[in-house]
Protein backbone atom coordinates (compact mmCIF):
# COMPACT_ATOMS: atom_id res chain seq x y z
CA UNK A 1 0.00 0.00 0.00
CA UNK A 2 1.28 3.59 -0.82
CA UNK A 3 1.20 5.82 1.88
CA UNK A 4 2.94 8.62 0.12
CA UNK A 5 5.27 10.12 -2.41
CA UNK A 6 8.96 11.61 -2.51
CA UNK A 7 8.50 15.33 -3.45
CA UNK A 8 10.54 14.78 -6.97
CA UNK A 9 8.32 11.60 -7.99
CA UNK A 10 7.94 11.74 -11.22
CA UNK A 11 10.37 13.90 -12.43
CA UNK A 12 12.67 13.36 -14.61
CA UNK A 13 16.43 13.23 -13.74
CA UNK A 14 20.17 12.60 -15.08
CA UNK A 15 23.53 12.32 -13.30
CA UNK A 16 25.45 15.34 -13.01
CA UNK A 17 29.10 13.96 -12.71
CA UNK A 18 30.34 17.88 -11.36
CA UNK A 19 28.09 17.73 -8.06
CA UNK A 20 27.83 13.62 -8.07
CA UNK A 21 24.21 14.23 -7.68
CA UNK A 22 20.58 13.53 -9.57
CA UNK A 23 19.65 16.77 -11.09
CA UNK A 24 16.02 17.47 -12.80
CA UNK A 25 16.38 17.34 -16.89
CA UNK A 26 13.66 20.27 -16.55
CA UNK A 27 14.06 22.26 -13.59
CA UNK A 28 9.94 23.62 -13.89
CA UNK A 29 9.52 19.98 -13.50
CA UNK A 30 6.46 19.77 -10.36
CA UNK A 31 6.08 16.09 -10.41
CA UNK A 32 3.73 14.22 -8.49
CA UNK A 33 5.33 14.01 -5.30
CA UNK A 34 3.90 14.67 -1.75
CA UNK A 35 5.15 17.81 0.28
CA UNK A 36 6.23 15.25 3.49
CA UNK A 37 8.92 13.55 1.97
CA UNK A 38 12.35 14.14 -0.14
CA UNK A 39 14.31 11.21 -1.36
CA UNK A 40 15.56 8.82 -0.31
CA UNK A 41 13.12 7.39 2.23
CA UNK A 42 15.18 4.62 3.90
CA UNK A 43 13.82 4.43 7.35
CA UNK A 44 9.95 3.05 8.08
CA UNK A 45 8.77 1.50 10.99
CA UNK A 46 5.41 1.22 13.32
CA UNK A 47 4.54 2.83 16.47
CA UNK A 48 2.53 0.87 18.00
CA UNK A 49 -0.97 2.64 19.97
CA UNK A 50 -3.86 0.02 21.45
CA UNK A 51 -5.73 -2.03 19.38
CA UNK A 52 -5.12 -1.36 15.88
CA UNK A 53 -4.03 2.23 16.20
CA UNK A 54 -0.72 3.94 15.87
CA UNK A 55 1.64 5.98 13.87
CA UNK A 56 4.15 4.99 10.54
CA UNK A 57 7.44 6.86 10.94
CA UNK A 58 9.53 7.55 7.90
CA UNK A 59 12.66 9.14 7.30
CA UNK A 60 13.02 11.96 4.97
CA UNK A 61 16.45 11.17 4.22
CA UNK A 62 17.02 14.23 1.91
CA UNK A 63 16.08 17.27 3.95
CA UNK A 64 16.81 15.47 7.27
CA UNK A 65 13.05 15.22 8.19
CA UNK A 66 10.65 12.63 9.43
CA UNK A 67 7.35 12.07 8.88
CA UNK A 68 4.32 10.64 10.65
CA UNK A 69 1.14 8.94 9.29
CA UNK A 70 -1.72 7.16 10.86
CA UNK A 71 -1.90 3.26 11.02
CA UNK A 72 -5.85 3.86 9.98
CA UNK A 73 -7.16 2.83 6.61
CA UNK A 74 -6.32 6.72 5.09
CA UNK A 75 -2.92 6.35 6.79
CA UNK A 76 -3.74 10.47 6.76
CA UNK A 77 -0.33 12.57 7.38
CA UNK A 78 -0.09 13.90 11.10
CA UNK A 79 2.82 16.08 10.76
CA UNK A 80 6.68 15.92 10.13
CA UNK A 81 9.63 16.92 12.56
CA UNK A 82 13.12 17.51 12.75
CA UNK A 83 15.52 16.30 15.48
CA UNK A 84 17.84 19.35 16.67
CA UNK A 85 20.88 19.12 19.26
CA UNK A 86 20.85 14.98 19.89
CA UNK A 87 24.43 13.62 20.93
CA UNK A 88 26.89 15.82 19.15
CA UNK A 89 24.79 17.47 16.44
CA UNK A 90 21.15 17.52 14.78
CA UNK A 91 19.99 14.29 13.21
CA UNK A 92 21.41 14.37 9.27
CA UNK A 93 20.86 11.99 6.43
CA UNK A 94 19.28 9.32 8.52
CA UNK A 95 19.50 5.77 6.49
CA UNK A 96 17.34 4.33 8.56
CA UNK A 97 15.21 4.48 12.20
CA UNK A 98 13.39 2.05 14.64
CA UNK A 99 10.82 3.40 16.93
CA UNK A 100 8.75 1.27 20.00
CA UNK A 101 5.82 2.10 22.27
CA UNK A 102 7.88 0.78 25.34
CA UNK A 103 9.74 2.43 27.96
CA UNK A 104 13.28 2.13 27.73
CA UNK A 105 15.76 3.65 30.43
CA UNK A 106 15.20 7.14 30.59
CA UNK A 107 12.77 7.76 27.57
CA UNK A 108 9.39 6.44 29.55
CA UNK A 109 7.33 7.22 26.80
CA UNK A 110 9.24 5.35 24.00
CA UNK A 111 11.87 5.75 22.02
CA UNK A 112 13.01 6.73 18.23
CA UNK A 113 16.27 5.66 17.35
CA UNK A 114 18.41 7.08 13.79
CA UNK A 115 20.81 6.35 12.20
CA UNK A 116 22.81 9.66 11.62
CA UNK A 117 25.00 10.30 8.67
CA UNK A 118 27.55 12.29 8.65
CA UNK A 119 28.42 12.83 12.33
CA UNK A 120 29.68 16.18 11.94
CA UNK A 121 31.45 18.16 15.55
CA UNK A 122 34.66 18.69 16.87
CA UNK A 123 35.20 14.77 17.71
CA UNK A 124 35.01 13.65 14.42
CA UNK A 125 37.22 11.25 12.78
CA UNK A 126 37.77 12.78 9.73
CA UNK A 127 39.44 9.68 7.80
CA UNK A 128 36.69 7.47 8.11
CA UNK A 129 32.72 7.68 7.40
CA UNK A 130 31.12 9.56 10.93
CA UNK A 131 28.11 7.67 11.40
CA UNK A 132 26.26 7.60 14.63
CA UNK A 133 22.52 6.14 15.94
CA UNK A 134 20.65 8.75 17.78
CA UNK A 135 18.18 8.27 20.49
CA UNK A 136 15.12 10.85 20.39
CA UNK A 137 12.19 10.25 23.02
CA UNK A 138 9.35 9.56 21.91
CA UNK A 139 7.44 11.75 24.49
CA UNK A 140 8.61 15.09 23.30
CA UNK A 141 7.46 13.83 19.47
CA UNK A 142 4.25 12.90 20.76
CA UNK A 143 3.89 16.48 22.73
CA UNK A 144 4.81 18.37 19.86
CA UNK A 145 2.71 16.72 17.15
CA UNK A 146 -0.05 15.77 19.63
CA UNK A 147 0.19 12.21 19.23
CA UNK A 148 -1.13 9.94 21.75
CA UNK A 149 1.25 7.27 23.34
CA UNK A 150 0.39 4.66 25.58
CA UNK A 151 3.08 1.90 26.22
CA UNK A 152 1.19 -0.86 26.78
CA UNK A 153 2.90 -3.84 25.67
CA UNK A 154 -0.07 -5.46 24.41
CA UNK A 155 -0.14 -2.66 21.70
CA UNK A 156 2.34 -4.43 19.45
CA UNK A 157 0.18 -7.50 17.57
CA UNK A 158 3.67 -9.56 16.88
CA UNK A 159 3.63 -10.18 21.21
CA UNK A 160 -0.15 -10.74 21.32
Amino acid sequence: MLIDRVADFGIHDVFDEESEECVPVDEDDTGFGGPNLVADAEGVDVYYGPGATGYVIVSSQGDDRYAVYSTTPDNRSLGTFVVRGVGVDDINGSDGLAVTNRPVGQYRQGLLVSHDEPESGPDVDDDRDPTNFSLVDWGGVARALHLRVSTESRNDPRFR
